[in-house]
């Protein structure tokens, strides 16, 4: 699933009060709701599709001139969906405009039965890796790594190219072999019981991917839920906008950037996406520490010299950045094409 794909899924999905992106309805549902986490499921799946049926659901809301009321803020054709059933099921034989007036009272009876909370509320994100009790590789302490679908880049040497595929099978519900569908409050319970390696030894969680700052809004409700000292790090290329880094800024604690390379050619031919790295860290600049930011500089067979590592590290020092660490990247034949 492209990133875009991805971002409108989750937006959907936010406008639910029961589906969260679950393969199956969970058991935290309340009694009975099982069916609208149903139909809520078919409205973003039909939604992402640009199904026939929505327009079916546009006319409806036309023709029987449905509106929302007193706050409540249901997408008009998820609740043209909910009348068409109401409809198939219930009132399919009483006049339509008797049949309108008892469909607003089901509704009230049992779909807006639960307001949406803030869980609920919050993205449910696709995670394909948790690895527990890392050391010297995400900062400091013990760290467990949790790794984010998603990633605006198509680099040459991607070690993850598992994020750059689809989140679901074909038919378009069932999540592929090795992939979460999380949220914030989920992953919290799946981690914390490493509670006593992250407050003895400085540690935390590492958001990497994939590329994490796609899911801002996930990590800052996660950040919410942990105990002050546990450490958020993100392993990052930057490549986002500077709200998203302000909106991260209060939440991480050390920024772990891979930057590829500060040349705009050599970033080009290995990522496929034009660079932007020097606005990117110019933002950085005005919203961060730097003692909170290691940059990361690699070597990259046939991408860059000695000459041209050494330039970006004198560019990185000349914008105010001292942390600065140089790695290797090793050559794979394998490009990423999606």
């Amino acid at each position: 699933m492209k990133p875009c794909d991805l971002t409108q899924r989750q937006f959907l999905q936010s406008q639910c009060r029961y589906y969260n992106g679950e393969s199956e309805p969970p058991r935290s549902l309340p009694e009975g709701c099982d069916l609208m986490w149903g139909y809520e499921r078919n409205w973003v799946l039909w939604s992402l599709k640009n199904d026939p049926v929505m327009e079916q659901f546009q006319r409806m809301i036309e023709e029987f001139h449905l509106e929302n009321k007193d706050g409540d803020k249901t997408p008009l054709t998820m609740k043209a969906l909910l009348l068409n059933r109401y409809l198939h099921w219930s009132g399919a034989y009483a006049p339509i405009e008797e049949a309108l007036k008892h469909f607003e009272k089901w509704y009230m009876d049992h779909y807006l039965i639960r307001s949406t909370n803030e869980e609920r509320k919050a993205y449910a994100s696709p995670i394909f890796g948790i690895s527990r009790h890392r050391m010297g590789v995400d900062g400091k302490g013990v760290t467990t790594l949790v790794t984010f679908m998603g990633c605006p880049l198509k680099c040459r040497y991607c070690l993850n190219k598992q994020c750059h595929e689809d989140i679901y099978e074909e038919d378009g519900r069932t999540l592929r072999r090795g992939i979460q569908m999380l949220t914030p409050q989920q992953l919290y319970d799946i981690v914390k019981q490493d509670n006593i390696y992250f407050q003895a030894t400085g540690g935390g969680i590492c958001f990497g991917g994939g590329e994490p700052t796609l899911q801002a809004q996930f990590i800052t409700a996660f950040a919410r839920l942990c105990p002050k000292n546990w450490k958020i790090t993100l392993e990052t290329s930057l490549h986002c906008s500077f709200d998203t880094i302000r909106t991260l800024a209060p939440h991480v604690d050390e920024w772990i950037v891979d930057i590829k390379s500060m040349n705009a050619d050599i970033y080009y031919r290995y990522t496929g996406t034009n660079s932007a790295v020097h606005q990117h860290l110019e933002c950085a600049k005005k919203l961060l520490s730097p003692d909170k930011v290691t940059i990361k500089v690699p070597h990259i067979p046939d991408f860059t010299t000695e000459e041209d590592v050494r330039e970006s590290i004198k560019e990185l020092r000349e914008l105010g950045f001292h942390n600065i660490v140089e790695c290797n990247y090793t050559k794979q034949e394998t490009r990423i094409t999606k």
